[in-house]
């Protein structure tokens, strides 16, 4: 029913932190600011972070997007909170789509 799609962030004192310092694809602006789990700071050797964290919303729009899913989804919201449901659903549109 519910899926999750995150970025490997490379936290300090691990050992991805070290191997993301030695590839050169951690950001030397990187601030502990921008150490969470929702926004990719880290490149690959062919996808930039700006390209994964777009991966990452295509994840959750193909995942949640398909009529099966969401109808499931909304089925199991009480009627009084599909009010607050349209308010998210319309918060992620203009936050992870639009400003894509």
């Amino acid at each position: 029913d519910w899926a999750q799609f995150y970025a490997a962030t490379p936290l300090p004192g691990t050992a991805f932190m070290e191997q993301a310092k030695r590839e050169g694809s951690l950001p030397m602006a990187a601030t502990w600011d921008r150490y969470e789990f929702n926004t990719p700071i880290v490149s690959t050797p062919t996808l930039s972070a700006a390209e994964l964290g777009r991966w990452r919303t295509r994840a959750y729009l193909e995942f949640y997007a398909r009529p099966r899913v969401a109808r499931r989804v909304v089925g199991k919201v009480e009627p009084r909170h599909l009010g607050a449901l349209a308010r998210q659903v319309g918060t992620f549109v203009r936050s992870w789509v639009l400003d894509a």
